[in-house]
């Protein structure tokens, strides 16, 4: 019984820095590439658990097919926290 306690503020915990990473990658896909590399930098988001954690956005060079790859990273949020990592293409058409 307590072990099942114990697994739940876990799981818990990682579906909400879940939900923060997702929240960042869908609205970096909703701009333009030119938009993205302008927010390229470490910043600071807050949680529904009111805890904070480190965002971090980069972007690749672009690749042949004229798509670059964008990298967003969440760190923080306790100890001992794995960071997560998502990774998408975005167009770069119309960008000097």
């Amino acid at each position: 019984m307590l072990s099942t306690m114990r697994a739940q503020p876990f799981v818990w915990e990682v579906a909400v820095r879940r939900e923060v990473l997702d929240d960042a990658v869908t609205a970096l896909q909703a701009i333009t590439i030119r938009d993205v590399a302008q927010k390229a930098r470490t910043t600071r988001v807050i949680g529904r658990d009111n805890r904070t954690y480190k965002l971090r956005i980069s972007i690749g060079r672009p690749n042949k097919t004229g798509r670059a790859l964008v990298t967003v990273r969440l760190s923080g949020g306790g100890l001992w926290k794995p960071r997560l990592t998502e990774r998408f293409e975005l167009a770069c058409a119309g960008v000097s």
